[in-house]
């Protein structure tokens, strides 16, 4: 088999860092999507958020049932209140320590009255006075002990009570960020599991803007950091966006051209964003300063 050769010319291109601004077509793209998911099993109850609608953080987009999960948190508050009585009760403790300082008064009493005159009280009473006294110091211990028990199922209830309403807030399905919402993925009824997606969203208050520049032109490493300004013209009016090359990509399209983006900060006008994904924008890639 006869071999090929092939010839490959490849062109470098010089430093572009004093050229001429570059102007091309871009396009709006979102920097952040999610879609939310679910934490909890069971069923949507209600799906609260629409598709188009501005959100904000730690907003409520729909919940899951969760009687279930009341009905646990009301039961360890209960037993949280019966534990922290048990806890807070300490008559037991100081009824058997008054009780062991009455018996060994009396024990000492008796101890005194035989050395006084040997033999006046019979050794069995003397022993079952000791016994009194001994008995009401275990009774105190023991007293004690059951308190601490009651201190330990107090944080039991405590955290069976703390694990109910985390189940409770995770019932409820909030917004990881400001954004639009984009898409609704289930609705009210579905039964869902932790990890299925609820709906989509995008975040809009800082948006990617994507242009195309010749790699035959331009070297990446000239393009990236440059000043840019970016155009969108709106019914009646242009709106005007400054920022800087974010990043190049390493890739080159199949048009010969590397995609370079900017990261801007989005704005409102009349109550509306300006830059919205997959609208189309003029980006100029301005010389280095």
């Amino acid at each position: 088999m006869s071999g090929l050769v092939f010839s490959v010319a490849v062109s470098l291109v010089a430093s572009s860092a004093g050229a001429a601004p570059i102007t091309a077509r871009a396009k709006v793209d979102f920097i952040e999507q999610a879609r939310v998911p679910a934490q909890e099993e069971g069923v949507l109850k209600r799906v609260i958020a629409q598709r188009g609608q501005e959100v904000a953080a730690k907003d409520v987009l729909a919940e899951i049932d969760d009687k279930l999960i009341q009905l646990q948190a009301r039961v360890a508050g209960e037993e949280l209140k019966v534990a922290k009585q048990r806890f807070d009760d300490d008559v037991s403790i100081r009824y058997a320590k008054k009780a062991a300082d009455v018996y060994r008064a009396d024990y000492i009493r008796l101890l005194q009255a035989n050395q006084r005159e040997p033999g006046v009280v019979p050794e069995a009473e003397v022993q079952l006075a000791k016994l009194r006294w001994e008995q009401y110091i275990l009774q105190a211990e023991k007293s004690e002990y059951e308190q601490i028990i009651a201190g330990l199922e107090m944080n039991v209830s405590q955290a069976k009570l703390d694990a109910a309403q985390e189940h409770i807030q995770r019932s409820r399905i909030t917004a990881p960020w400001d954004g639009v919402v984009t898409e609704l993925i289930r609705f009210e009824g579905d039964w869902v599991k932790p990890g299925d997606p609820i709906l989509r969203m995008v975040r809009v208050n800082r948006v990617r803007v994507i242009c195309g520049v010749k790699i035959a032109e331009h070297r990446p490493q000239d393009i990236n950091g440059r000043p840019v300004t970016v155009r969108v013209d709106l019914p009646g009016a242009t709106e005007i966006f400054k920022g800087t090359i974010t990043n190049t990509a390493s890739t080159v399209e199949s048009n010969n051209e590397f995609l370079v983006w900017a990261d801007l900060e989005n704005r409102k006008k009349d109550g509306s964003w300006v830059l919205l994904p997959g609208m189309w924008a003029t980006m100029t890639i301005e010389p280095r300063q």
